[in-house]
């Protein structure tokens, strides 16, 4: 009989701890991983539970069930605790994705490139946490490009595809590497320009040349109005031809007339296509280099009145063009030093070319030159010289003269200078 009774306990032990193994394992919740993933630039936990009974994720702001073992959910790329719990036991977890990853990237659809200049390739970066962002840069199929690091360099002409890869996304741009325009060179005696020699697109590759150099140097700063200025007159390989107005942008002006001694407009106005934007014409429209009758008697200077002379600007329209490019809106009708209204006299600080004022550090690059009705723009400034570009009857053209410090008062008697009108000086430069 006693040996019955062990038997019996040692078998309702057995089965005791079978039932207690088994209602263990059954009720206890266990965590096998936990895994991270970015999608749409949010990051996602992936928790995989182990549990026989209908399980929760419990976080912050809501609760999620347990489905197929898996609870899912968004989270921040920072540390947070998570309950896991069923009807019979809960445990906590701790979230920590840590993740440093680009998620995607920015960069110009077009860089522009004139053969021998170098660009730097810049993105702006989509990211989760703190990556260390490089970027890397490889051609495809042509060989129009030379590449280091995040530096690109036009060798020839033509269109190239530049792979730009970040992390590890990559994306695809056109790079126009060009001739149309050459480095800063100072040549007062470029040849004129000739009459409709640049296409459509070569008008529009020029554009938007003019318009990086602008962007560059910081749009609505002193820096961009030299820039638009340097483009025209040192980067661009034809002198603009002079043309007396045949009228004014603004309605104080006698004849009403656009591109016409100005081109009040983004851009060059070199391919007939831009006559679309002209609005108001008195002989016009000719685009620059092209033939338009002059309304000025200047036969000292070669200008009859009623002759073809080539289209292009007066002193006031070259700066009022340089002006507007760089984003400001000068509204002038002339270059004198009257008080009558939207006199370029008028735009900043009107002053005698005295010593004091041009060995002071006022005057900077982007500083207007002028006697009675001339007007022009300082492009550089060494410590003897001052380079400025004008657009002149005896130079027949927009051009950069060079003027030494000690007799450029006999020049130009007044000066303005334009801190107030500027404002900003952006990336300024003092020479080119």
């Amino acid at each position: 009989m006693k040996r019955i009774w062990v038997i019996f306990g040692i078998v309702f032990l057995i089965i005791l701890s079978i039932v207690i193994f088994v209602w263990f394992n059954l009720t206890n919740i266990h965590v096998d991983s936990i895994s991270y993933e970015v999608v749409d630039g949010k990051i996602y936990a992936d928790v995989k539970v182990v549990s026989y009974f209908k399980t929760f994720c419990d976080l912050d702001d809501k609760t999620i069930l347990v489905e197929n073992n898996h609870c899912k959910f968004e989270v921040q790329n920072k540390e947070m605790i998570i309950k896991i719990s069923s009807r019979f036991k809960s445990l906590n977890r701790t979230i920590n994705p840590n993740i440093n990853k680009v998620i995607d990237f920015e960069t110009k659809d077009i860089y522009y490139l004139i053969i021998g200049e170098e660009q730097e390739i810049n993105v702006d970066a989509t990211v989760i946490g703190n990556p260390d962002i490089k970027i890397e840069l490889r051609e495809k199929e042509s060989n129009l490009l030379d590449i280091k690091e995040n530096k690109i360099k036009g060798l020839n002409k033509g269109e190239a595809i530049l792979i730009v890869k970040v992390d590890d996304i990559e994306k695809e741009v056109k790079v126009v590497v060009t001739d149309l325009i050459g480095e800063m060179v100072y040549n007062p005696q470029k040849e004129l320009l000739p009459c409709n020699i640049y296409s459509s697109q070569d008008n529009d590759i020029l554009d938007k040349l003019l318009e990086e150099r602008v962007n560059k140097a910081g749009y609505k700063t002193r820096a961009a109005a030299v820039a638009a200025a340097r483009f025209l007159t040192l980067e661009f390989p034809y002198r603009v031809p002079y043309f007396y107005e045949n009228g004014r942008i603004n309605g104080t002006g006698v004849h009403y007339a656009d591109g016409e001694g100005r081109y009040y407009k983004k851009g060059l106005y070199l391919n007939d296509t831009r006559k679309e934007d002209i609005r108001y014409v008195y002989r016009g429209p000719s685009i620059w280099g092209c033939p338009l009758v002059n309304l000025e008697d200047a036969k000292e200077y070669g200008y009859y009145m009623g002759a073809l002379m080539p289209n292009g600007l007066d002193c006031s329209g070259f700066v009022s063009w340089v002006l507007f490019q760089a984003g400001f809106d000068p509204g002038d009708i002339g270059a004198g030093e009257t008080p009558d209204a939207y006199q370029m006299t008028d735009l900043g600080d009107f002053r005698r070319t005295t010593d004091d004022v041009l060995y002071s550090d006022k005057v900077k690059a982007g500083d207007l030159f002028n006697y009675w009705g001339h007007i022009a723009m300082i492009v550089g400034i060494t410590d003897d010289d001052f380079y400025v570009a004008e657009s002149l009857q005896i130079y027949k053209g927009v051009v950069v003269r060079k003027y030494s410090k000690k007799n450029v008062s006999d020049m130009f008697p007044y000066i303005v200078l334009m801190d107030s009108y500027y404002q900003n000086d952006g990336n300024y430069t003092e020479m080119f």
